[in-house]
């Protein structure tokens, strides 16, 4: 790095205003004053200066009995620093003299962080609508769910919660050709809640979802899926597994916040 350059502020007899260094008066121009003193504008701003001024330095000036740093002109945002005043250094070569405006700053900062917060908020509340609104949406009517022959059952009545009747086989037969899971899933008339199925088989630490259903109504059960095995290269043999079944109100759509699980299913691959 160079040596730094020392400016001398020049004293004229028609500076206008005063601006205080170090608790001392210096006599400057005004920006009235030096439009004045230069209609044409043919003057030029070189630096600015301030008693905090943290910039990088290109020169110092010795005003009101201390050296003060000089930064590049603009180098303190605008908005955050109020010109006022202006000093000679050269022929027709001048300093802009800065006052931060530390309320301005501050509301400034306090503006952009409200804004920051109500904008996560909104986004947290868009999400959780969005998140809400995808919970609400029914899955299809599984098209392999029929009606169970002689389900004398009456629906439960329920107090605001769910109930649930189910009947199933904890044995799954997959076969790798048809793509079909023959399974045995039923829904009681008893049931106040529509259901949805998803098979998952254990392989070591892994669990795999490898058949999911549609929506099975109250009063129908599923005997078959489709076999999904997308990037599973699943081999003939005897697995262990389990289903998760998800509910939802009849009526609204509404996904309820617990599902069940049916553990111990043994499923046959061939």
């Amino acid at each position: 790095m160079g040596t730094v350059v020392t400016l001398n502020a020049l004293n004229r007899d028609d500076y206008d205003t005063k601006y205080a260094v170090n608790e001392t008066k210096i006599r400057c121009y005004s920006k009235s004053g030096l439009e004045r003193q230069y209609p044409q504008k043919n003057y030029t701003i070189i630096g600015e200066t301030f008693e905090d001024n943290r910039k990088e330095k290109i020169a110092t000036v010795m005003l009101g009995g201390k050296i003060l740093s000089v930064s590049e002109p603009g180098a303190n945002f605008k908005p955050f620093f109020q010109h006022c005043g202006y000093i000679e250094v050269g022929n027709n070569a001048y300093l802009a003299l800065l006052k931060s405006q530390k309320i301005f700053a501050l509301l400034c900062s306090g503006l952009l962080t409200g804004i920051a917060a109500l904008v996560a908020t909104i986004a947290i509340l868009w999400f959780t609508s969005v998140s809400k609104k995808l919970d609400f949406i029914l899955p299809p009517e599984d098209d392999y769910a029929t009606r169970i022959e002689n389900d004398n059952s009456k629906k439960n009545k329920s107090n605001g919660g769910g109930a649930v009747s189910l009947g199933y086989s904890l044995e799954a037969q997959a076969d790798l050709v048809s793509k079909q899971v023959s399974i045995l899933l039923q829904n009681p008339n008893a049931s106040n809640k529509d259901m949805a199925a998803t098979l998952y088989i254990q392989s070591g630490e892994t669990n795999v979802p490898i058949a999911k259903s549609g929506l099975v109504k109250a009063g129908k059960e599923l005997k078959s899926m489709t076999l999904n095995l997308d990037g599973i290269a699943l081999q003939s043999g005897t697995y262990k597994g389990y289903f998760i079944l998800d509910f939802y109100d009849p009526d609204s759509g509404e996904k309820a916040l617990m599902n069940s699980k049916i553990d111990h299913v043994k499923i046959i691959v061939s």
